[in-house]
C-alpha cells in the first residue's frame, strides 16, 4: 500500500518512522502501536483514492487533526495508514445572513474565528485546546468547551456535512441543511458527530454562527469548600442567570496558577452593554450571600477573557506537575464525566476519596454549570494497573451520581470497559449491538478507526 499512495501522494505520503512517530499518540500522551505511513490529502478527490486504496486492501484509515483528543481516539493502533487532514483548512464560504460557515476539516477553531471577528460573527465551540484544535476533530468528538454552560456541543452548532464513506468507490455522502430546521429521515449529521472517525471522513462541514455578543462581563470567586461554591451556583440559578461560562478549579489547581488555593469559579455572562454594572452587583450579591470572595472582575469583553486565562492554564500546569513528578515515562490521564449539577459537590467528594484509597494525586477542574468534571491524575507506565483502577473508579461515580462517563472527551481506548459499564446499568446493553451494527453498515469492512468507540465486549 506504501507504494501506491507514494504514486498517488508523492512527498505528501510520509513513512519516515521519526516523523510517523509524532502521529502515534495524542494528548495524554498515550500511545498506539504503529502505522506503515502519513498521508496529507488535499481535497476530496484525494481523500476518495485513499479510501479506494485501503478498502481494496482492507487497510485500515485514522483520521487526525490536531490529535488533541485525551482518551486515544485518533491515534493508530496496528499497521494502516494515518490521513492527517491539516493541509485541508480552507473557509469556502461565510453567509453572515444565513448564519453560517462553510469550511474544511483542517481549519482550526481559533483560526476561524479570527476570521469571523472581522464580520462581527463567531462560532461558540470553545474546547481548551482551542488555538490547536480543528473543526474536523471537535465534529468527530462532539467537543463543547468552556462556552458550553450558553452553547451546548458540536452536535448542536453543525448543520450539514459532506463525508466519504469506506466503499469500494468511496462514496460520497452530503447530509443536513444549510438551515436550523431540517428533517431529512433520520438524523446522520448528528450520528456522524462524535462518530470519532469510525464511520466517515468529513471533508466539509457547515457550522452556525452567530453576531458577537455586546459585551460579556466576568468575575473570578473563591470558596473556601464546595458546599459553599453550590450554594453559589444555586443562587445564580435562582436569579435566571444563563452564563456563557462558568469554569472550575479546585484548591491545589487554582494554587499552581497563581490565584489563593481555594475553590475557583470564572464567570462569564453575556449582556447589553448597559446591563454590565447591574450584573456585575447581582453577582456580587450572590457571592456574599454564599460566604466566598470576589478575587476580580471585568466589565468588558475584552478584559473577560484575560479572566480566563488561569482556567486554560490547567492542562499545562498539570502537565508540568506531572512530569516532574514522574518523569518522561508518565501517562497522564484527563478524566471527564458529566453528571447533574445537583450531584457535583458529592462526586468531587467521592473522587478524591477514590484518590486518596488508591494513592493517587488528584488535580480537578471542569465546566462546572453542565456538570462536566475533569479530574486529572498520572501515574508512571510500569504502574497502569493502579491508574486504571481509578479511572474505573471515577467512571462508576459518574454513573452511580446520574452522570455519564464521558461528557466531551470520547471513549476512544480508554473508555470503552466503561461505555459497557453505563450501558448496563441503564438497563440497556442491546444499545451495544445497534452500535456495532451501525458501525458494519457504514463501514463493513471495518477499516475506519478501528478498536475506537465501540463498547467492549464483557
Amino acid at each position: 500500500m506504501d507504494a501506491s499512495l507514494r504514486r498517488m501522494f508523492g512527498d505528501r505520503f510520509v513513512d519516515d518512522p521519526h516523523v510517523v512517530s509524532l502521529y502515534l499518540r495524542d494528548a495524554a500522551l498515550i500511545e498506539g502501536g504503529a502505522a506503515l505511513g502519513v498521508v496529507f490529502p488535499l481535497d476530496l478527490d484525494e481523500v476518495r483514492g485513499v479510501v479506494r486504496e485501503a478498502y481494496a486492501r482492507g487497510a485500515a484509515i485514522y483520521t487526525q487533526g490536531a490529535a488533541t483528543s485525551l482518551s486515544g481516539n485518533a491515534m493508530p493502533l496496528s499497521g494502516g495508514v494515518v490521513l492527517s487532514m491539516e493541509k485541508m483548512a480552507r473557509i469556502h464560504e461565510v453567509n453572515t445572513y444565513d448564519g453560517y460557515v462553510v469550511v474544511e476539516p483542517g481549519i482550526r477553531i481559533e483560526e476561524l474565528n479570527l476570521e469571523l471577528y472581522r464580520h462581527g460573527y463567531f462560532f461558540p465551540i470553545d474546547p481548551g485546546s482551542h488555538r490547536a484544535a480543528t473543526v474536523g476533530g471537535a465534529i468527530n468528538n462532539n467537543a463543547g468547551g468552556m462556552r458550553g454552560a450558553k452553547y451546548g456541543t458540536m452536535r448542536e452548532w453543525t448543520l450539514e456535512l459532506e463525508a466519504v464513506i469506506p466503499t469500494e468507490d468511496a462514496d460520497v455522502v452530503r447530509v443536513g441543511c444549510k438551515t436550523v430546521k431540517c428533517r431529512q429521515g433520520y438524523d446522520l449529521v448528528r450520528l456522524i458527530v462524535g462518530s470519532e472517525g469510525t464511520l466517515a471522513i468529513v471533508t466539509r462541514a457547515t457550522l452556525r454562527i452567530v453576531p458577537l455578543p455586546q459585551n460579556v462581563v466576568g468575575m473570578v470567586v473563591q470558596f473556601d469548600d464546595m458546599e459553599r461554591a453550590e450554594a453559589f451556583l444555586r443562587l445564580m440559578r435562582q436569579g435566571r442567570l444563563s452564563p456563557q461560562f462558568t469554569e472550575y478549579m479546585d484548591e491545589a489547581t487554582s494554587g499552581m496558577v497563581g490565584l489563593p488555593p481555594r475553590h475557583s469559579l470564572f464567570i462569564g455572562v453575556e449582556v447589553d452593554r448597559c446591563a454590565a454594572d447591574g450584573t456585575l452587583e447581582a453577582l456580587g450579591a450572590m457571592v456574599a450571600r454564599s460566604g466566598g470572595h470576589v478575587v476580580d472582575m471585568s466589565r468588558d469583553t475584552r478584559d473577560t477573557v484575560r479572566l480566563l486565562e488561569p482556567r486554560r492554564k490547567l492542562f499545562a500546569v498539570s502537565t508540568r506537575e506531572a512530569m516532574e513528578r514522574c518523569g518522561k515515562g508518565c501517562l497522564i490521564i484527563a478524566e471527564d464525566i458529566a453528571v447533574p449539577p445537583s450531584a457535583l459537590a458529592r462526586t468531587i467528594a467521592e473522587i478524591r476519596e477514590a484518590a486518596e484509597r488508591l494513592g493517587m494525586p488528584l488535580l480537578m477542574g471542569g465546566h462546572i454549570w453542565d456538570g462536566n468534571l475533569h479530574p486529572r491524575t498520572w501515574f508512571p507506565r510500569e504502574d497502569s494497573e493502579r491508574g486504571h483502577r481509578f479511572i474505573r473508579a471515577v467512571m462508576e461515580i459518574a454513573v452511580k451520581n446520574g452522570g455519564t462517563i464521558s461528557g466531551e472527551h470520547g471513549i476512544g481506548t480508554l473508555k470503552r470497559e466503561g461505555l459497557a459499564m453505563e450501558l448496563r446499568h441503564r438497563g440497556s446493553p442491546y444499545a451495544a449491538e445497534l452500535m456495532r451494527r451501525i458501525k458494519a453498515a457504514f463501514d463493513p469492512k471495518g477499516i475506519l478507526n478501528p478498536g475506537k468507540l465501540l463498547p467492549e465486549d464483557t
